[in-house]
């Protein structure tokens, strides 16, 4: 799971242009299914035109809508792990955490992408 501000970090110290190789290896995971990101990430980055609302726009089955079991994960692997975490309500929708490290999550805990 990856928040807005890990994905925005990662882009701006590590740009596409400049590291490809290490933004290949993010297409393992992401070609699996084992990357996720909730879709309020998405509508975050693309209030920008910039390279990762570019890359968001080619990925956009990264970001999925949220569900309760999600979110009881992000908040228990926040509380075990000592994550400094955010919990966020966008204006319609549920609440969601934002971690500040991506965790692995099987993808069956995710709804549908946006279409």
């Amino acid at each position: 799971m990856a928040d807005t501000s890990s994905l925005i970090d990662l882009a701006r110290h590590y740009p596409r242009k400049a590291f490809p190789g290490l933004w290949k290896k993010i297409e393992a995971p992401v070609a699996e299914g084992r990357l996720a990101a909730p879709l309020q990430v998405y509508k975050e980055i693309r209030q920008k035109n910039d390279e990762l609302s570019g890359w968001a726009v080619e990925h956009k089955a990264v970001f999925k809508k949220s569900t309760d079991r999600i979110e009881k994960v992000a908040a228990r692997l926040a509380s075990e792990h000592g994550a400094r975490a955010a919990a966020t309500r966008p204006q319609k929708g549920p609440t969601h955490m934002s971690l500040r490290w991506p965790i692995a999550l099987p993808s069956t805990h995710w709804s549908e992408s946006p279409s």
